[in-house]
């Protein structure tokens, strides 16, 4: 996974978006999630985690440069499919993103605060699990 990108956000039509798509396709490689899908598209499903004053969301909404979110992202309900644990970090105008995955019946324990065990991850990239 790349470590570090710029990111920048457009809103576009649904009509843009399909020629975009179609253009771009012969230059990109498919990512697993959507080999053989209807129009190459999937479910995304995320959960985003903040404190109980919602300290992480106000540092968005006020657009603070240097800010980072935690959140638990999966791409299927396949309970075989892992859950990514996610840090983002936004530095100036640089993303970080690090993730680590687990086994979807791993889950509730590490978000109760319990301590990841090794067949829990999915993951095997040390550098990858600083996450969990």
């Amino acid at each position: 996974m790349q470590q570090s990108r710029f990111e920048l956000k457009y809103l576009i039509s649904e009509n843009t978006a399909q020629r975009l798509r179609d253009f771009v396709r012969c230059y990109l490689a498919m990512d697993e999630y959507s080999v053989g899908r209807p129009n190459y598209s999937y479910p995304v499903h995320s959960l985003y985690l903040d404190s109980d004053n919602l300290e992480i969301y106000w540092r968005t909404v006020n657009g603070d440069k240097n800010r980072f979110k935690l959140r638990l992202r999966y791409y299927s309900d396949n309970p075989d499919t892992a859950v990514f644990f996610e840090i983002k970090r936004r530095t100036k105008d640089v993303i970080l993103k690090q993730r680590g995955g687990v086994c979807e019946s791993a889950v509730p324990s590490l978000l109760s605060g319990q301590s990841r065990e090794d067949q829990h991850m999915i993951t095997k990239d040390p550098g990858s699990v600083v996450a969990i």
